[in-house]
């Protein structure tokens, strides 16, 4: 997975992410939504599920992975 996954990872982005998102952004002004709802949305919510995937995939090939997360400091 590690070795030359760059460039596979790269057109499945564009693929399986950021085509959906191109057709989303598109869209949605023609899908109403109430005005509370059109307020604080964030495409951070869209990579942290993509980080989500990866961490669950990596193991499965790299057993010792590191996992990324919130850590409370304070």
């Amino acid at each position: 997975m590690i070795k030359g996954a760059g460039d596979v990872l790269s057109v499945a982005g564009d693929v399986h992410v950021r085509a959906p998102f191109h057709l989303i952004r598109e869209a949605a002004p023609y899908f109403p939504l109430k005005p509370e709802l059109r307020e604080n949305r964030s495409i951070i919510n869209v990579a942290k599920a993509a980080i989500l995937g990866l961490t669950k995939t990596v193991p499965k090939e790299c057993p010792n992975a590191i996992v990324f997360g919130l850590i409370h400091t304070r």
